[in-house]
């Protein structure tokens, strides 16, 4: 496809560092829900402008949490066509993941993943226009992602 990701934990974690703060998972979860609070719509002007994303190109947006982050990108990226692909994989999948990626016990997950802006994320899964199940092979699911494009 030749697009650009843009990654919205890292851009969160950018801002929480501009600001002085250790971009630890809590902390991007409470800058990214301020963020949100503050206006969805500038911070997703914000994360846009970041991935220089320009009418006509491709995005892969990865790891938008929040609904109203979405919704924002949808009202900026309105001329171009969007689809939400919600990764579902089970716990003790993202546990192994997370513990090998950065040392994160089950405990500190099952923490993470009662933070509202995880709760949240449940929210996209009801509007997504694709759901995979993200405990299988990356590469198929690079595979389901490009048949279903």
């Amino acid at each position: 496809l030749n697009w650009r990701i843009g990654t919205t934990s890292s851009y969160i974690a950018e801002v929480a560092n501009a600001r002085g703060l250790e971009p630890s998972r809590s902390t991007i979860q409470a800058v990214g829900m301020e963020m949100v609070a503050r206006d969805a719509n500038a911070f997703a002007a914000g994360f846009l402008k970041k991935y220089e994303w320009t009418p006509g190109t491709g995005l892969i947006v990865d790891s938008a949490r929040q609904a109203a982050f979405y919704n924002a990108l949808l009202s900026i990226t309105a001329t171009s066509n969007s689809r939400l692909i919600f990764l579902d994989a089970p716990f003790e999948v993202r546990t192994k993941r997370v513990e090998a990626r950065e040392g994160m016990s089950t405990a500190d997950l099952e923490c993470f993943d009662g933070h509202p802006v995880e709760m949240d994320a449940l929210e996209l899964r009801k509007i997504a226009d694709l759901i995979l199940n993200g405990a299988g092979d990356q590469a198929e699911l690079l595979q389901q992602v490009l048949e279903w494009l």
